[in-house]
């Protein structure tokens, strides 16, 4: 008798517990998309390319320009290896993204409890730049 009731209970929990594990990936999305549906994107982790605007000292978005949205961008944790994006902020043009368009994947977890939202980015990869206006030549 014990043993009919113990195996459905740890059948149970087993069940509940693996339904109940966060998903291993991220979600891939746009900024337009979060920023349209924000409650769908609250707490989760995402995937997106965009472009990354600087001044190169006071702050950073990330900007979708098919929609014209941007959500600010902040550091998750020191493990994030900015050094991509930083060698073309620092190290092309002008500093920040002034004569350039720096574009990359970014990695993170979106929270909209923050002006029009935040990614807390956990990882940046392929960045790519462009140079515009008469640096372009």
């Amino acid at each position: 008798m014990r043993l009919a009731v113990l195996v459905p209970c740890i059948l149970l929990c087993t069940l509940v517990a693996a339904c109940s594990r966060p998903s291993s990936g991220s979600k891939q999305t746009s900024v337009c998309d979060i920023r349209a549906h924000p409650e769908l994107f609250e707490g989760r982790s995402v995937r997106l390319h965009a472009q990354y605007v600087t001044d190169g000292i006071h702050g950073a978005a990330i900007v979708d320009p098919s929609c014209g949205k941007a959500l600010a961008v902040d550091s998750a944790g020191k493990d994030v290896n900015w050094a991509p994006v930083d060698r073309v902020v620092d190290g092309v043009g002008y500093q920040g993204s002034v004569g350039k368009t720096i574009e990359a994947d970014f990695v993170g977890v979106f929270s909209g409890k923050v002006g029009h939202g935040v990614l807390y980015v956990t990882g940046v990869s392929n960045v790519t730049y462009s140079m515009k206006g008469p640096e372009a030549k």
